[in-house]
């Protein structure tokens, strides 16, 4: 029991230093919209979902991004894992916020069609199975 408890603290502290991969671009500054990802990057510690959005204005050329996203400390654990489209006026904003590595690459992969946020920490996972095989 005792080492069994200790491979399941030393998955956590390593899931503690594990950080989120994210495509990472901005068409201001670079190529970036549904066939430019920009480039795969790790992000901070403190990122908790990865970001894809394209925000228009009237007839204005389309502004795409991808980012790692990090909230303030007093939003911290309420990014919403989800996809939203907004039109105001003829001014839209779509986006989608994914929580897996990688998952920002287009659409498809960030949620758009109801899968955002269907995924599964490794460490609670483990931890459920370790409960239930003792507790039961």
């Amino acid at each position: 029991m005792k080492t069994i408890l200790a491979v399941v603290s030393v998955l956590c502290m390593i899931q503690g230093l594990y950080s989120l991969r994210c495509y990472i671009c901005n068409s201001i500054n670079e190529k970036c919209d549904d066939n430019n990802i920009g480039l795969e990057k790790d992000c901070e510690k403190e990122a908790q979902a990865c970001g894809i959005s394209v925000d228009k204005e009237g007839d204005a050329t389309p502004v795409y991004e991808r980012s790692c996203i990090i909230p303030p400390p007093s939003e911290r654990g309420k990014v919403e894992i989800e996809c939203s489209n907004t039109n105001d006026n003829g001014n839209t904003a779509h986006f989608c916020n994914c929580n897996t590595d990688l998952c920002n690459k287009n659409w498809e992969t960030a949620g758009e069609g109801g899968a955002a946020g269907i995924s599964i920490s490794f460490t609670s996972a483990l931890l459920s199975l370790v409960l239930v095989k003792y507790l039961a």
